[in-house]
């Protein structure tokens, strides 16, 4: 939030921006500059509402650049099909296949820039990510909007599958 009076200039107004901003990130990390950490907190921020294991998202997503993975944000496929649709939906396999060039799942790297202008504690978990080796997480069962993590794909696969039933049966009871 930016106080401002209301006939700041927008100039002013993005001048407390930038400036809160680096307050926060400074120079960014040793391994990201301030524009990469903003990116990667943005992808965080839509990830998770739940902001104690937003440090734990962020590691995951630093532990996949680090060793050269596709970060296969979920966010950002979901950001172009923003872009494209004007709304934002349930992903299905096939939006996975969205060739847009904010999609994790089919380009190497970061995307172009953030998906959103990140919060304080997303910023922060970027900066000082919680020391973790799992490479994978995925929404828990419990559909209360926490993740489960992984270190494999195997056991990802697992958990991932244990979603998907918890939610066809959420599904079923909500429509039946």
């Amino acid at each position: 939030t930016y106080f401002a009076f209301w006939l700041s200039s927008p100039q002013t107004i993005i001048r407390k921006a930038y400036d809160a901003f680096k307050d926060v990130v400074g120079d960014g990390t040793e391994t990201l500059s301030p524009i990469e950490v903003a990116t990667v907190a943005s992808i965080v921020e839509w990830e998770s509402q739940h902001k104690p294991e937003r440090g734990h998202i962020a590691g995951v997503y630093l532990n996949r650049l680090r060793i050269g993975m596709r970060l296969q944000a979920d966010p950002t496929v979901q950001y172009g099909l923003l872009e494209r649709e004007g709304n934002r939906r349930r992903l299905l396999f096939v939006d996975y296949e969205l060739d847009h060039p904010y999609n994790t799942y089919r380009i190497d790297g970061m995307p172009p820039g953030p998906l959103t202008n990140p919060s304080p504690s997303s910023l922060r978990s970027v900066l000082n990510p919680d020391d973790t080796d799992d490479l994978y997480f995925v929404a828990s069962p419990a559909l209360d909007g926490t993740h489960e993590f992984s270190r494999t794909l195997s056991e990802h696969n697992a958990k991932a599958e244990r979603y998907r039933t918890a939610l066809r049966a959420y599904l079923a009871r909500r429509d039946g």
